[in-house]
Parts: C-alpha cells; structure tokens; sequence
C-alpha cells in the first residue's frame, strides 16, 4: 500500500495454465494487454496441462492468481489446505462445465 501513494504500479501476477500451446499463448498475450497505468500484469508461469500441486504451491509463494483454460485441477492438486483452496477455488473450466453435464443425464 505504500507504494501506492508513491504513484509506483501495482503488479498482478498470473499463472496460466491451458489445454493446448496456441491456446495457452493466446490466453498469456491477452491477458498482458489488460495492464493498464495502474496496474501491471506479470505473466509469472504458462504451460500446458491441469492445474498441478506445484502450480498451487507457485502461486500461493508468488501471491499469483491461477487462470485455467479448459484443463482441471489434478487430483492431487485437490487438497484439503485452506490457502490451495483460496488459490484456486476461482479457477473454472469449461472441460468440468461439459463433463458435470454429460454425467446428470
């Protein structure tokens, strides 16, 4: 907070985490166009595959949020510590909308 008052930028460190490379470049290369004077997005780690216990552990040392595109979190990744639950309890994909709804029927 008190770089704020410096008139310093305030950084938003993102992990991103796609299904697929271009999608993964695509998602990154827009997600840095959302800096604006205020604040800075800073890519802090993209790669493809589920979102792993490692990304988790990542973004918790790094205070980065988690975007996820179309992969889920894996199993492991899925544990009971409150603070992996924060990180990623926002992170939704489209790939567990689709299978939620191929299983109710």
């Amino acid at each position: 907070m008190d770089q704020m008052g410096q008139g310093a930028k305030q950084a938003l460190p993102l992990i991103v985490k796609a299904d697929v490379q271009g999608s993964q470049e695509a998602l990154a290369q827009s997600l840095l166009k959302l800096s604006t004077d205020e604040v800075k997005v800073q890519i802090v780690h993209a790669a493809v595959g589920g979102i792993s216990e490692s990304d988790i552990n990542l973004a918790i040392a790094s205070k980065a949020v988690i975007v996820g595109f179309n992969v889920a979190r894996r199993r492991r990744a899925r544990g009971s510590s409150p603070r992996a639950t924060a990180s990623t309890s926002a992170t939704t994909t489209s790939s567990t909308t689709r299978s939620t709804r191929s299983r109710r029927r």
